[in-house]
């Protein structure tokens, strides 16, 4: 659905607004109301139950989110987590078998033993015990059992971390197409996300061609199994790969679209196998918020500036956040695209 609006925030809230009541949830799982939804949920006694229980997380994630809006950076991921963590649920009770009683961890962990193997539990030992170490890049989470996992499944990821595997929040800033920008003025390094011009398509030769924004040699060095594909150029602007051989889809990389221009993106999955927006922006909630809670001194000042100038991508990653998990939320209770925008046509790189 395509909305034009003069207040997007706005308008993406009151399209989630409306699954606050149980009975408009009810004839959305039901088949009811028309969507591109699948329809999964099929016990008349059963469904009314799920979805006052979707409904209940919807209150509670605008309540959040509301909250959030009313405080600075010192504590706003926070409740912004407490508000992701609600919308998490309600995804995953719309997708899934799962009810409140299964989800009731975050799915994530900071604690060394969470960790999988010893040589990590150590490293993470040390980390946690000597502040002089820490920074914003390196905060971390490690995969347990809880939200996280059936998040991931309820989004359809075949691929996603094992339990006990380290995410860091470097590493998942670099994967987002919104803060790409950001991210390489900041750390001077490449970010792991591309904004494609046009393709993947095959063209008459039946080879598949992509052409990029970005410079070829930066694709290059983030996806080195492009070395096998021909470079090219349509114009002075916009480099192409194309295959050497036939080729009917990528078997590499992810494709992520950003919540403002709506371009499409190439990106580099984590090691871990995370790249989904929704999955990505919880993480990296969770980390915020855990440093929020259990380091304020260091987190002070880290807005204030004195042990890094991080604060600009935390407060840029938040911002971006507040508008992009909620609207990944939406679209993946509905299972359909949603656009809010206010009409102006942008033409520019």
């Amino acid at each position: 659905m395509h909305f034009i609006t003069e207040t997007p925030m706005l308008e993406m809230w009151n399209q989630i607004r409306y699954l606050k009541s149980p009975m408009n949830v009810e004839n959305l799982l039901s088949g009811k109301i028309q969507s591109n939804r699948e329809q999964i949920h099929y016990n008349p006694i059963e469904i009314p139950k799920r979805s006052y229980e979707i409904a209940s997380c919807i209150k509670q994630a605008d309540e959040y989110y509301k909250a959030a809006e009313t405080v600075g950076l010192t504590t706003q991921p926070l409740l912004q987590f407490y508000g992701a963590q609600s919308l998490a649920k309600a995804v995953i009770l719309a997708n899934s078998d799962k009810r409140l009683s299964d989800l009731q961890y975050h799915g994530l962990a900071t604690r060394a033993k969470s960790a999988k193997d010893l040589n990590l539990r150590i490293a993470i030992q040390d980390y946690r015990n000597d502040p002089n170490k820490w920074k914003v890049e390196d905060e971390y989470a490690i995969t347990n059992d809880g939200v996280f996992p059936e998040l991931c499944k309820a989004l359809g990821e075949t691929n996603f971390p094992q339990k006990g595997t380290l995410i860091k929040f470097k590493g998942l800033i670099s994967i987002i197409p919104d803060l790409s920008q950001i991210y390489s003025r900041h750390y001077n390094e490449i970010p792991h996300s591309f904004r494609i011009y046009r393709g993947p398509k095959i063209n008459s030769k039946k080879q598949l061609e992509i052409y990029f924004w970005a410079n070829v040699n930066d694709v290059l060095s983030v996806f080195p199994e492009f070395a096998d594909f021909d470079t090219t150029k349509m114009d002075r602007h916009y480099d192409g790969l194309v295959s050497h051989d036939e080729m009917d889809s990528l078997s590499f990389g992810a494709f992520e679209t950003d919540v403002i221009g709506n371009y499409r993106y190439l990106i580099r999955p984590l090691e871990s196998g995370v790249k989904k927006s929704l999955i990505v922006l919880f993480s990296g909630l969770f980390i915020l918020s855990n440093i929020v809670r259990y380091k304020p001194a260091f987190w002070m000042a880290e807005i204030e500036g004195k042990k890094s100038g991080s604060a600009s991508i935390v407060e840029a990653f938040c911002n971006l956040a507040k508008r992009k998990l909620p609207h990944n939320a939406l679209e993946s209770i509905w299972n359909e695209q949603f656009r809010f925008d206010n009409g102006a046509l942008f033409i520019g790189p």
